[in-house]
């Protein structure tokens, strides 16, 4: 999420994007630290917009490119990206042991966060 946003800001120049991409660097961070806790690899690479997963990379792309075609699509993107996020979040906390406390406080803080996004992007997309 956080490297779409910069690349949309970059592209459109819209603020929400900026002040989201900020938002998810804090995100990132806590999720950083679930990651560690379970062992679990970080496939980002130093550069924003480069993944060592294939995956992640195509998705990326394909967002960036979505969200160039327009403003109004951008803000589509986002939208997307939220939703993805919502439903990422709540499957990996329905999956947790009632022992996974502090992971869990980490899943509640990133879900919402990604509520409030979701919110600013639809704000966006009515005016």
């Amino acid at each position: 999420a956080h490297d779409v946003y910069v690349s949309l800001y970059n592209t459109w120049g819209a603020k929400v994007f900026d002040n989201i991409q900020r938002s998810e660097q804090e995100h990132q961070r806590i999720l950083l630290s679930v990651m560690n806790d379970k062992n679990i690899a970080d496939s980002r690479s130093a550069e924003i917009g480069k993944f060592n997963d294939i995956k992640l990379q195509n998705l990326y792309n394909e967002l960036v490119a979505r969200g160039g075609e327009s403003r109004l699509e951008a803000y589509r993107v986002g939208v997307a990206i939220e939703e993805l996020d919502i439903s990422d979040i709540t499957a990996a906390m329905n999956s947790l042991d009632d022992q996974e406390i502090a992971t869990k406080a980490a899943y509640e803080t990133l879900l919402n966060g990604s509520e409030r996004h979701l919110s600013a992007f639809n704000r966006q997309l009515s005016r």
